[in-house]
């Protein structure tokens, strides 16, 4: 569920952000907003996080999360040739996802956290068009729209597999996560998930 306080808030940054220079601190002290809520009814599976900066400047790249700041680069919508706002909307879900969600304390893989981020976003339906469809991409640990898909998938076989994966990752992360969890290790997940897509 999309929380409307958020789309608000976020349409308003965005649109004297580009104008003004002005710094706005988005904070959420409701505690059990639908925003929150959407990925796990267990705060104890996520990082316990009260606060989520987002800095609209000017520099390279799209965005990324740096200590639960969020930097955004206006540029970047400036040239964007599409749906402005709904990019916006999924890059933020993207990046607030990075201040949720926990590391395996610097040991989880860049493609599991990009790909649990980039699956929020997917879920939200917020990706872009140019994402792989299901059972695309050549390996599961490609990272971002791949994985994602390919968590998708996982999530199937296992409703909440990944608010379960990710409150696995609180200490640290092995692949044997996914026989935890699904029973099978992860390359047997991948062969089975491109079977079921005729890939």
């Amino acid at each position: 569920m999309k929380s409307p306080k958020i789309f608000v808030v976020f349409s308003l940054i965005l649109a004297v952000s580009l104008v003004y220079a002005i710094d706005f601190l988005v904070e959420d002290n409701t505690g059990n907003s639908a925003g929150m809520k959407s990925q796990t009814n267990n705060p104890s599976g996520r990082k316990p996080v009260t606060m989520i900066k987002l800095l609209m400047e000017n520099g390279a790249g799209v965005a990324y999360n740096d200590r639960d700041e969020i930097h955004f680069n206006a540029g970047y919508l400036a040239d964007f040739r599409g749906d402005v706002r709904r990019e916006f909307r999924g890059v933020v879900y993207h990046e607030v996802v990075h201040s949720l969600q926990w590391n395996g304390m610097g040991q989880a893989p860049v493609w599991i956290t990009e790909g649990i981020a980039e699956y929020v976003r997917l879920k939200a339906e917020y990706a872009p068009d140019h994402w792989v469809g299901p059972g695309g991409g050549e390996k599961w640990d490609k990272g971002y729209d791949v994985t994602a898909r390919f968590f998708e998938y996982c999530n199937e076989l296992m409703d909440g597999f990944i608010v379960e994966l990710n409150k696995k990752m609180k200490d640290g992360y092995s692949d044997s996560f996914f026989v935890e969890l699904l029973g099978k290790e992860v390359n047997q997940l991948w062969d089975e998930y491109k079977v079921k897509y005729g890939q």
